[in-house]
């Protein structure tokens, strides 16, 4: 996806979290849920990933401009659980 950034946080969750890139990028085309966090500015989200037992990934980003997107952080929501979602 060529409209889309990373921190260097994210990068290193990534990795240190072993998430490939292609996760994040299903989540941001086809997210199940789509938080926005008024407080901070940020856009959450939110879907299983198949291939990991359907934990649910949630992609916390950032709206740049010209519909850039800035990826903060990405984690598996322990607090969502899984879904039976194939």
């Amino acid at each position: 996806m060529d409209n889309v950034e990373f921190t260097e946080h994210a990068l290193e969750m990534l990795h240190e979290r072993k998430i490939p890139k292609a996760w994040v990028f299903q989540i941001i085309d086809k997210p199940s849920i789509i938080e926005h966090d008024l407080t901070n500015k940020t856009i959450h989200y939110i879907g299983p990933v198949q291939e990991f037992g359907n934990r649910k990934l949630r992609v916390i980003v950032s709206p740049l401009k010209e519909k850039m997107i800035k990826v903060i952080t990405v984690f598996f929501d322990r607090r969502l659980g899984t879904t039976n979602e194939t």
